[in-house]
Order: C-alpha cells, then structure tokens, then sequence
C-alpha cells in the first residue's frame, strides 16, 4: 500500500491538489494561500503525504520546533493533521500514514510524536480513542477540552507540553476573536464570513491572523489553526458556517449578546458617557428620518421598525460599543451609499461610527430614508 502514497515536493506543489479542499472550487483562496504557506514549510522539514488519489486521505506533520502551535519539546515531531474521509475509511489508510510518520521519525533520530487531540472526539482534532489504541498517552492538558497526546520513542526524553499561556481558555479581549493560520485552506473563507455576520448582529470583532512560527508559539490556543474566543473565552475550535454559528450563537438562550437590559432607556443609560450620548444623537436621526419608527429591543439592542409589525428585515438596529457606535440598516442601504462610507469600517449590512467623530448626521438620515422607501416599495407587492 505504501507505494500508493506520494508525499508533495517544491517541485510537484503547484501540481498536486490538496486533498481537504479537493472538491470545492470556493476554496480556491485558501488552497493557494496553504500552498504559499507550505512552500516555506517544505524547507523547514514539514511534511504533507497523500494518497496518490482523488480523495481525502492525508497526514501533515513537521519537526515540534518548527510546527505553528504553542507546544514545546526536545526532539519531538509534531502530527498537524491526519485524516481519512468518505469511502476510503476502513481500508487501513491511517494506520499507514501513522506508521509512515513514526518510521520516518525515527530514521530522523526523533524521540517522538506528539498530536494534538481532545477528550472525547471533536470536530477538527484527532480522534482520541483510535490514538490511544495506537499507544499514544496524555502529556499536558489546557481549558477547556484540548488534551496533548505523544508516542515516546525514549521514555527518558522530556515530554511535550503547552505554553502556559495556552492552558488557561482565556484571554483578556471583550467581544469576538478569532485566531487562525494559512495552515488550513478554509480558515481564510470562514473567519470572514462569520466575522462580518457577528459585526451585523451588533458584536466587537477582533481578526487576528498568526503570520509566524513565533508568533504562533506565543498563541493564546493550543489550535493555532482555527480559534474562536468570546469575551476572554475560548468557545469553539470548529470552522463553522453562517447556519452553524446562529444556531450555537444567536438563537434564544443561546444568543451570546445577551443583555440584561429590559428597554431601550435602559440600555443607552448604561453605557459609558460618550458611547451614550452617541446613541441618542443616531437614535433622534432614525426617529428625525422616520418619525413613525417602532422602538423595540430585538437582539438585545436597540432597533427600529420601519413598519407596523416590522421584522428584522424591516428593521435598523444600533448598538453601542466603548469606540464605536454599530449601525445596522441592511445590506442594500451598505451597497447603495457606498462610495460615501469609505471612511468607515462596513461589514455587509452594518457600519462602525466612531466615537471620536461627529456622527454624519445627514448621511445617517438619508440612510434611514432610503431603506424606508424600499420597504414602501416591497409592501406596495
């Protein structure tokens, strides 16, 4: 079987596809990005064997101290990525990868292997129970789920652990963070998709992209890459999709940007003085261009429906954040005054005022007009 298995090169990188992104076109962006970030790797000693097929069948590993996580150890080769997808699962494809990556290991003097790895299987990290099997054992643990297993080659070598910044699940930021590499070709696509949704729904994002090794080794996470926090805390490891993230994140009780404000009142009187005051001046724009606007609290924050019974789509909503002021008025409202919003950071449907600037009180009018005049349109149907 081994003869069935090639392993990518500088010379055939450009040629050979990538067997997690091998069916999606969409991807494209993240697969060429992975490749540059591989050309680099490649010198390094990392190494990506796939099954000479189209199909997903791969394992990716590279020397621990060159590998992109914040792990530490002597001598100790680290295990990125080992995956058998589809029909191809039951044929023994793992077992032969894995046993490739230790004797390759060995015959390059390692003193071991170590993955990364969780205690019951999780989306995107190896499956616990069949490394185990393999002999693998616990070294270090880090909040909330991550376990570091390792294969000892010499049960007198120090063992793998994490940083201990990587231990905790915390992290100092308020809002959404998200960390990721160019090591998986899907990251570059869904961080910012689900970004700019958790813009839209009035939350703070933070993006930050590890664009080292050093960089990676001092991460606050042990999966350098794909991580999300929220408010100091790490949630979720998965890259998830726009359906996946509202159903976990902004549904009923699940809804992350929960408050316990009980009006409109309420919330603006409890935010810090110049983000209040902002609020009240966007506030009597809305109400100035539409005067007979509904004040309601839909996700937790202020909105604004256009029309009697007015759902979300008929709605503007404005949240207040400690620099900024979010303004929701639609995804059409963004496209249309665009060429005017280029000073401002725009999501899809939403814009960021800061609050150090004069709120453009006339453009914010004339927003709210436009957006009521397509709603008039639609109900006219």
């Amino acid at each position: 079987m081994a003869d069935n298995y090639i392993n990518l090169t500088l010379d055939n990188l450009e040629d050979e596809h990538l067997c997690c992104a091998i069916s999606d076109k969409k991807h494209q962006v993240g697969v060429d990005l992975k490749k540059e970030w591989l050309k680099d790797r490649l010198k390094e000693g990392h190494v990506f064997r796939k099954l000479d097929q189209k199909g997903k069948v791969f394992i990716e590993y590279a020397p621990l101290e060159k590998a992109w996580v914040p792990i530490v150890g002597e001598n100790y080769m680290y295990i990125y990525c080992l995956w058998v997808s589809g029909s191809f699962k039951g044929h023994g494809h793992a077992n032969e990868l894995l046993e490739g990556c230790i004797k390759d290991a060995k015959q390059k003097g390692k003193s071991g292997i170590c993955i990364l790895s969780s205690k019951k299987k999780m989306p995107f990290l190896s499956d616990p129970q069949y490394l185990k099997y393999k002999g693998f054992k616990v070294c270090d643990t880090a909040e909330p789920y991550f376990e570091l297993l390792y294969l000892s080659f010499d049960e007198q070598s120090e063992k793998p652990k994490f940083k201990s910044q990587a231990k905790t699940g915390e992290i100092s930021d308020n809002g959404f963070v998200f960390y990721y590499t160019n090591q998986c070709p899907y990251t570059v696509k869904y961080v910012s998709i689900i970004a700019n949704l958790a813009e839209e729904n009035g939350f703070d994002v933070t993006i930050r992209h590890l664009t080292s090794v050093e960089i990676a080794k001092n991460a606050p996470t042990p999966f350098t890459t794909y991580s999300v926090y929220y408010n100091g805390k790490f949630v979720t490891n998965e890259i998830l999709s726009e359906k996946k993230f509202e159903k976990i994140f902004l549904i009923g009780d699940n809804n992350m940007n929960k408050k316990p404000f009980q009006s409109i009142e309420d919330y603006i009187n409890n935010q810090p003085d110049e983000t209040r005051r902002a609020l009240e001046y966007i506030r009597s724009f809305i109400l100035e261009a539409v005067p007979d606007a509904i004040e309601i609290f839909n996700y937790d924050i202020p909105a604004f429906a256009l029309t009697t019974g007015g759902k979300r789509e008929q709605q503007v909503m404005i949240a207040g954040y400690k620099k900024h002021i979010g303004f929701y008025p639609h995804p059409t409202v963004i496209e249309h005054f665009s060429d005017e919003l280029k000073e401002y950071k725009i999501g899809k449907g939403s814009v960021q005022f800061p609050i150090n600037k004069p709120l453009p009180k006339e453009l914010i009018i004339r927003m709210v007009k436009y957006r009521n005049g397509l709603i008039d349109e639609l109900n006219q149907y």
